[in-house]
């Protein structure tokens, strides 16, 4: 029984990584864009979709939009952070909801990942598609 749950999660996550929702092709100012599911009141994996590098002089934040397929009663919790070697950054709150935009603090002259991860806050997954 447990291994046909491995395969169904791996299944599901292939499936969440080749559709995209519309509203996702039609964005023509998006730097990058990756994907993350997660489990009802559960953490997810870790995605790492996206590297940045801010210049010099930069504000200090990154804004990461997010948001899960439309029309689905999806509902999700999602956290970011800017990847540490040393020593893992504490996570950030980007809401929960079905989307929104939030900033993830990152610091001038830095080049990282980023790093996001989801919680579903209903009954089934939450496949969140996010951008920056």
């Amino acid at each position: 029984m447990k291994r046909s749950w491995g395969v169904l999660v791996v299944v599901l996550l292939a499936l969440v990584s080749l559709s995209a929702p519309a509203t996702a092709a039609t964005r023509s100012d998006v730097f990058c864009r990756g994907a993350a599911v997660g489990f009802p009141g559960k953490w997810g994996a870790v995605s790492k979709s996206c590297s940045f590098t801010s210049p010099p002089q930069w504000r200090g934040y990154l804004e990461v939009t997010w948001f899960v397929e439309a029309g689905t009663q999806q509902w999700g919790c999602v956290d970011g952070r800017m990847a540490s070697v040393r020593s893992p950054r504490p996570w950030e709150s980007l809401g929960c909801g079905k989307g929104t935009t939030a900033k993830v603090s990152w610091p001038a002259n830095t080049l990282s990942l980023l790093e996001i991860r989801v919680k579903s806050a209903n009954v089934g997954l939450a496949e969140v598609t996010y951008e920056i």
